[in-house]
């Protein structure tokens, strides 16, 4: 019983720590992501669950259209009357929300991109003095071949780093792209026009 939820515990434990860098930046860039736009994909889930359930006043539907215009419609588009945006959700919701996770999900890489980039700037412009040695069984090296050595490892990491979150944001925004067609998404615009 309790030795094995303790087993099981330290399993999942040791296997997060396991987890390879893209693993990680991928899931630095869905709670970013989450963060940000987490709100309103849970917005758009409840809307979509609301017009499927039906029975809403004129009032409320009058309502509903003016909330999902202001709140979602400059990234999905907006629609001109209840009927339209209810037929677009019904047939597709579950395509909308995965276009929001998805267009999140890209713009938290691309940040994420950014920040790398910087650091790679950073560490490119820093003298390789600042790269100080290392200590091995008490006996500190710290000579120049030792900084160079120390600078081109950090480079290698952030290249890395680089190499992997552009790969993250391509899958994420190609993905995003594929659907933004499919559903004919226009986002930035102010016009109603579905």
């Amino acid at each position: 019983g309790v030795a094995a939820l303790g087993t099981a515990i330290y399993a999942a434990f040791k296997n997060t720590e396991q987890l390879t860098e893209e693993q990680k930046r991928y899931n630095e860039a869905s709670d970013r992501a989450l963060k940000s736009e987490g709100a309103r994909i849970a917005g758009l889930q409840i809307l979509i669950e609301k017009i499927k359930k039906g029975g809403l006043t004129q009032a409320e539907k009058t309502k509903t259209l003016e909330d999902y215009n202001t709140n979602l419609g400059d990234t999905l588009g907006k629609y001109a009357t209840y009927q339209k945006l209810e037929a677009a959700l019904i047939a597709n919701g579950p395509k909308y929300i995965q276009y929001l996770q998805n267009k999140a999900k890209a713009d938290a890489a691309y940040g994420m991109l950014v920040e790398e980039y910087q650091k790679k700037l950073t560490a490119e412009r820093t003298k390789a003095s600042e790269f100080t040695g290392f200590s091995i069984l008490g006996i500190f090296f710290d000579d120049e071949s030792t900084h160079k050595e120390n600078k081109d490892k950090a480079l290698q990491r952030i290249d890395s780093d680089i190499n992997s979150i552009s790969s993250l944001y391509d899958k994420a925004k190609g993905e995003a792209d594929k659907l933004q067609n499919e559903l004919n998404i226009t986002p930035g615009g102010t016009k109603i026009d579905k």
